[in-house]
């Protein structure tokens, strides 16, 4: 991700702070701040929460940065969907560039591909109506957050070791700041069974590139906003994410 508008790195962020706080030398504290939620979140409010957006790495990259055990759990993960059928299936669909759904007589011969596909017939179709939607200019964030949230539960349903579930739930949530609070909305969770979030989802309707810089600073007050929240369960584990789409 290059954005000229959102600092990668800490000197960035001094920088662009210079610039936008010339007298004060640095952004007013967040318990100072009267906040209209993540959505509204603007440039000044975002360097107050020394919000920074590096580059984006690769997987490989990513599984280095954690310990032996997530890395190892991850490998896990990427083996049993090499040998799970209806994800072999799934690519091979998106591959040939196959668009599937139930079975219709418009669409013959589909009905044989959405059985081999299995638990992620439901995403392959709701992609394809997606796709649909995006070409006729109607498609919106609950489309596109029920399509991620059909592939994502394709899957991890069956496999042995996942431990959470996956939920579209439209969930708010509140960064406390003593005299100022930051109330966000995620589009969905990754929650552990003891209720804990482990992952936030975000959405929109339209390609990443297009919502920029809005997206960034959206994103960086739900995260802020998650860690600072005295009500939602905090894992114990430190380990947090936020799942966004980066092409679309």
């Amino acid at each position: 991700m290059s954005n000229p508008d959102v600092p990668a790195c800490r000197d960035e962020w001094k920088s662009q702070v210079a610039t936008a706080f010339p007298r004060e030398g640095r952004p007013p504290i967040p318990s100072r701040i009267n906040w209209h939620g993540g959505s509204n979140m603007s440039h000044v409010q975002f360097l107050s929460l020394r919000g920074i957006w590096p580059t984006l790495v690769s997987g490989s990259e990513f599984a280095r940065e954690f310990e032996t055990e997530l890395r190892r759990e991850l490998d896990t993960a990427r083996n049993w969907l090499d040998l799970f059928p209806p994800f072999r299936a799934y690519l091979e669909c998106v591959r040939n560039n196959q668009s599937t759904t139930f079975w219709s007589p418009e669409a013959p011969g589909t009905s044989e591909t959405a059985l081999s596909l299995g638990i992620m017939q439901l995403a392959r179709s709701r992609q394809s109506g997606l796709f649909k939607a995006i070409s006729d200019g109607v498609a919106d964030e609950e489309m596109v957050i029920s399509s991620l949230i059909s592939f994502l539960d394709g899957i991890t349903v069956l496999c042995p070791h996942v431990r959470c579930g996956w939920s579209a739930r439209r969930q708010s949530i509140t960064g406390d700041f003593g005299a100022q609070k930051l109330k966000v909305f995620v589009d969905g969770l990754l929650v552990a069974r003891d209720g804990t979030p482990k992952v936030l989802l975000e959405a929109k309707r339209r390609c990443r590139q297009y919502c920029e810089p809005k997206v960034c600073l959206q994103e960086t007050g739900e995260f802020v906003a998650f860690l600072k929240s005295t009500t939602t369960p905090i894992s114990h584990d430190r380990h947090f994410f936020l799942l966004s789409q980066n092409q679309g």
